[in-house]
């Protein structure tokens, strides 16, 4: 169980890293103006939401590791099966809002996963 929660909050942390290294150098107006750069946001959303909601099924304590463990499930499902919905803004401001937080959050959990990564 301990090597599949890693794997899954390892891919978290990667799909995180890619939306930041996406969009380095970027504001709100040219996110906004790039269909190509929000599809590929939205896909590693999509990554971190699945990712998230597989670890808080091995790991009952996820809730209290990723303040919003809820909220970026939730916004995996809208960007799945709610794509009509889907507001280019809302994803900027959950990457520029609540992104930098669950990747802290999911760097603390790795490093009580794999001691060796400190």
């Amino acid at each position: 169980m301990a090597k599949e929660l890693r794997m899954y909050v390892l891919d978290a942390l990667d799909a995180c890293a890619r939306i930041f290294e996406y969009t380095a150098e970027r504001d709100l107006e040219s996110f906004l103006a790039d269909s190509q750069l929000r599809s590929a946001v939205e896909r590693q959303f999509i990554t971190v939401g699945e990712a998230l909601q597989r670890a808080a099924e091995l790991a009952a304590d996820a809730d209290a590791r990723i303040g919003e463990l809820r909220e970026i499930v939730g916004f995996r499902h809208v960007l799945v099966h709610g794509y009509s919905r889907v507001e280019a803004k809302r994803v900027w401001d959950v990457l520029t809002g609540d992104l930098p937080g669950i990747r802290s959050e999911l760097e603390a959990w790795l490093r009580e996963l794999d001691p060796d990564l400190r």
